[in-house]
């Protein structure tokens, strides 16, 4: 094998390794998305199996923030693992005034 063919497979086999580098930690990220009122305020992206701190709690004039919610309408629990895109949703209570 001649000099110019060695560095043309070695370039090859860089770049082969960077792209499996580059597809491994793509297919293991995920978004975690975060709405209010039906607006997306908020994007976190993570690995597979990590977890999340919540963002800043919204406001919202005549209403208590009660949380984050799933699609289920389940409180999220951020000491879970993220293993898939997850969609979170604010949650609010009514003020009410006597």
């Amino acid at each position: 094998m001649n000099k110019t063919s060695k560095i043309v497979l070695s370039l090859f086999t860089i770049i082969l390794m960077i792209a499996g580098v580059v597809v491994f930690f793509k297919t293991n990220t995920y978004n975690v998305n975060f709405y209010n009122d039906g607006t997306l305020v908020e994007t976190i992206e993570t690995r597979k199996n990590k977890t999340i701190t919540a963002i800043e709690q919204p406001e919202k004039e005549g209403y208590v923030f009660i949380g984050w919610y799933t699609n289920d309408g389940e409180v999220f629990d951020f000491d879970k693992n993220i293993t898939e895109n997850t969609n979170l949703y604010a949650r609010w209570a009514t003020i009410v005034l006597d």
